[in-house]
């Protein structure tokens, strides 16, 4: 059976809050953020975040919207009803063979989707970033398929680094000035062992954004990680995903200029998860 959580920017409107859910060794958080945006935008919270639990893994996804929430949470919820059956379940054995092209197809088809749906003003329709992280658990491998700013960090014994690092130019799922073709060029898509790595955070540019969020994202999760140790070993994955949105929010805090955060963790090392 299939375990899915997921939160909306819609439902989470209130600044400094931190709305959070967690799943087994799995959580997310979503924020409106720790100030006022001070660039335009359709929505107050336009940022979506989800996690996915099935007999063969776990995934995770944040989408960071643009011009309006609905694509960032039509998005996460393809993810999490469409493509985590596909990817989860038992019977997705080998995936890690052809896991390049599905993130490809899974592009073109979410990317349709979201140009279909004609969301939002259709002057300037409704778009959105994705990094989504997939956990095949007992088979040692790791997938990551991501498109445009948002991040994906590894943490293992020697440290935290970013997983598939972005292009300098953003690019948006349901941009229709951008051809299928070229925004497959785009996406970033890595498998890799497993390994020692015991923890995939995910955040969307609120973290990250110069003159917003905090300076270094790496070594902000790094000193997350470390706090954490003090918690009790089952809510650790939620105490990250809580800890990295609020590190966030105080840098925004600070620099009096705000941005939607989403975060997701997935904790991998399952015997310190579970005690």
């Amino acid at each position: 059976m299939m375990r899915r959580a997921r939160l909306r920017g819609g439902d989470h409107e209130r600044i400094g809050e931190i709305a959070t859910v967690a799943e087994g060794a799995a959580a997310v958080a979503l924020s409106r953020g720790g100030a006022s945006k001070t660039y335009s935008h359709r929505h107050p919270n336009e940022d979506a975040a989800g996690l996915a639990l099935g007999s063969g893994g776990s995934l995770a996804v944040v989408a960071d919207g643009h011009a309006g929430r609905e694509a960032a949470e039509l998005a996460v919820d393809h993810v999490l009803d469409v493509l985590a059956p596909r990817w989860l379940g038992a019977e997705a054995r080998g995936l890690e063979a052809r896991f390049s092209d599905e993130a490809s197809d899974a592009t073109r088809e979410l990317n349709a989707v979201i140009l279909r749906a004609g969301l939002g003003d259709p002057r300037t329709p409704s778009r959105t970033t994705l990094s989504v992280a997939l956990a095949r658990t007992g088979e040692d491998w790791l997938g990551y398929w991501s498109i445009g700013d948002s991040h994906i960090f590894e943490v293992d014994g020697e440290g935290t680094r970013e997983a598939c690092v972005a292009d300098k130019r953003v690019v948006y799922l349901g941009d229709a000035t951008i051809s299928p073709a070229k925004l497959i060029g785009t996406i970033r898509c890595v498998t890799r062992a497993q390994g020692d790595t015991r923890c995939l955070v995910l955040a969307t540019d609120g973290l990250s954004e110069t003159g917003i969020g905090v300076a270094d994202p790496a070594a902000t999760i790094a000193a997350v990680l470390a706090e954490t140790r003090l918690h009790p070993r089952d809510l650790r994955p939620l105490e990250i995903a809580r800890s990295v949105a609020a590190r966030a929010l105080e840098a925004q805090r600070l620099q009096r200029a705000g941005d939607n955060v989403a975060t997701a963790v997935l904790w991998l090392d399952l015997s310190e998860a579970k005690g």
